[in-house]
C-alpha cells in the first residue's frame, strides 16, 4: 500500500463500460432523429423523445455517480 497522499488506489479487477458504448448510443438516438424528423408528430416521435431523454439520464448518472453537483444544491438554514 503505498502512503503518498498524490496517488489514488485503484481496484486492478474494477470493470468498466467501453468509452464507445455512449458515443455508439447517441449516434445511433440521432440518427433515429434524422430519420424521423420529416414525417411530422405522431407516437413515434414522442416515443423518440422519451428514449433520448432517458438514455440522457442514464448517461448522466454514470458521470456523476449519482451525485447531485454541489452548484444545483440548495443551502439550508444551518449553512448559510
Amino acid at each position: 500500500m503505498n502512503n503518498d497522499p498524490k496517488t489514488i488506489d485503484h481496484n486492478p479487477h474494477e470493470r468498466r463500460e467501453p468509452k464507445w458504448l455512449w458515443k455508439a448510443i447517441f449516434a445511433f438516438v440521432a440518427l433515429l432523429w434524422l430519420v424521423n424528423l420529416p414525417k411530422g408528430y405522431d407516437w413515434v416521435q414522442i416515443a423518440l423523445g422519451g428514449v433520448t431523454g432517458l438514455f440522457l439520464a442514464a448517461w448522466a448518472m454514470e458521470k456523476t455517480g449519482g451525485e447531485v453537483p454541489e452548484s444545483w444544491r440548495t443551502k439550508s438554514a444551518r449553512r448559510r
